[in-house]
């Protein structure tokens, strides 16, 4: 079993929601976990996606005003870990 995960300062766009955010990650098939193959997406207090037998989680703390972290990360196979890391950067993308 293998953990990995990765946070950035992430300032949201004037007249956006996290929930916008949110919804983009999870049903975006150029930048979005459906452009990775993820299944089973879910959309609650994070973004939960499953990939052969590894979770991804995408979560977002409030610092203050517009600007978050995010954070992504993910558990499982520590195979398939070193195969999907380079992949999950794409979800630092800005969606807008």
């Amino acid at each position: 079993m293998g953990l990995w995960w990765e946070w950035s300062r992430y300032t949201l766009p004037s007249g956006k929601t996290i929930d916008d955010v949110k919804n983009l990650i999870a049903t975006n098939t150029s930048y979005g976990l459906p452009s990775l193959s993820y299944t089973d997406i879910k959309v609650v207090a994070d973004v939960l996606g499953e990939k052969k037998g590894v979770v991804v989680a995408v979560v977002y703390l409030h610092i203050s005003g517009q600007d978050y972290w995010q954070v992504v990360s993910c558990a499982g196979a520590k195979t398939d870990l070193n195969e999907l890391l380079d992949q999950l950067k794409i979800l630092h993308t800005d969606y807008f």
